[in-house]
């Protein structure tokens, strides 16, 4: 099969982030499995074309992009229709997918001459994402993203989520028939995470971390509000927090400088590592204790599906699709990231090394769902399938909502 992915996002290019790991992971296992793969993303230099036998990048560089971001994501877009046509043209290409993040794929979509499903991925729309991080993009950008993203996913050939939580929440803004899309799950290295051997364990807690962007929605700041209210429960451990600093917040200001603001004075231990290669930042996460994701909303955060694959004891979210991963102590301890007692209890929960081994081998456990050979016949098939309904569709001349 001849599979192009397409986003901004992707590890070898651009800024690593859930998005990226995700295209990087899927584009290897669809590759290492002998289909042929072609990858279009945003680079943040001018960077070559990278041919192999079956695995090729095509990076498009946008100069200034970050200064006007709609303008960028424009030219970005139009890139992407211009190379998706090519392709098309060459016969390289059986099926696009693409995330719900930016609408890459819109303008191809859109396009008379197209004439190849697109697979439209859940992982955090705008209208969710601007839920819980109070922070106002440029409005002229704001409308229209929210506005081709919707349209990009309405008229997607197929729709696909790693959670239910947000594949019912996509449905729902946008009314869509019940039973649209189906939930996939997110793959994980085997070799990389999987098969690794179970972390070791201290006897007492002394790491917390916390590895992600600092933003309002990941938590951060309902963290350090919770840690503050109750400083004396928390004095005698390390909080490290593992990720690059943003402006995504209420205040519009540096995350960092608002939790060290909230901490102040309280004589609660906390270390900034800034962001990290994804390899140094896995290194930290096996140093850890216990790792904690207050999540205000999160769909499916890989770094949680890379914790519990090491073994680790996770805090996390009662919200959005972490559930789905986490079973309350069981493979993990799930809190209201805005209720400072569950914080608390959740430390205290898992004081006893006990405790903090048989999660870490159940939630082990609980990661083998996701291995990528596991999630790779069912994106394969589905793939076959869309592919084959659109066929029927075009030679019908009818046309269906995902």
């Amino acid at each position: 099969m001849k599979i192009c992915l397409v986003h901004e996002e992707y590890p070898i290019t651009s800024n690593f982030g859930g998005i990226a790991t995700y295209q990087y992971t899927m584009a290897k296992i669809l590759a290492d499995s002998g289909n042929k793969v072609t990858v279009i993303c945003r680079s943040e230099k001018p960077t070559r074309k990278i041919y192999s036998n079956n695995f090729n990048i095509i990076p498009i560089y946008i100069e200034s992009f970050e200064k006007n971001k709609k303008e960028g994501m424009n030219k970005f877009r139009l890139a992407v229709c211009k190379h998706l046509l090519k392709l098309q043209r060459e016969d390289s290409v059986d099926i696009v997918e693409t995330p719900d993040w930016g609408a890459s794929c819109v303008y191809f979509q859109e396009n008379d001459n197209r004439n190849i499903p697109i697979v439209v991925k859940l992982h955090t729309p705008l209208f969710v994402w601007e839920k819980f991080n109070r922070f106002q993009f440029n409005k002229e950008y704001r409308e229209e993203t929210l506005r081709l993203e919707r349209e990009q996913i309405i008229n997607s050939d197929a729709l696909i989520s790693c959670t239910k939580n947000l594949l019912d929440l996509v449905v729902d803004e946008y009314k869509l028939r019940k039973n649209t899309g189906k939930v996939i799950l997110n793959p994980l290295s085997e070799n990389k995470y999987i098969n690794r051997n179970v972390s070791t364990y201290s006897e007492d807690i002394v790491n917390v971390t916390y590895v992600g962007s600092l933003e309002e929605r990941k938590g951060v700041l309902a963290l350090s509000k919770a840690l503050s209210s109750h400083p004396s429960n928390f004095r005698k451990f390390v909080f490290n927090f593992v990720g690059k600093d943003t402006n995504r917040n209420y205040y519009m200001d540096s995350t960092m400088e608002e939790i060290k603001k909230e901490l102040k004075g309280t004589n609660i231990n906390i270390h900034f590592y800034g962001q990290k290669e994804h390899s140094k930042a896995i290194e930290l996460m096996e140093k850890a204790d216990v790792l904690i994701f207050p999540s205000l909303y999160d769909n499916l955060p890989y770094v949680i599906l890379e914790a519990i694959s090491l073994g680790k004891p996770v805090i996390s979210s009662n919200r959005g699709g972490i559930p789905e991963i986490i079973t309350n102590k069981q493979s993990g301890i799930l809190i209201d990231p805005m209720n400072a007692a569950d914080y608390i209890s959740a430390v205290n929960f898992l004081r006893p090394l006990s405790t903090r081994k048989k999660i870490g081998i159940t939630a082990k456990r609980v990661a083998k769902n996701y291995s990528e050979s596991k999630v790779l016949g069912d994106v394969l098939v589905n793939y076959a399938d869309v592919i084959d309904k659109y066929k029927i569709q075009k030679l019908s001349g009818m046309e269906d909502c995902p």
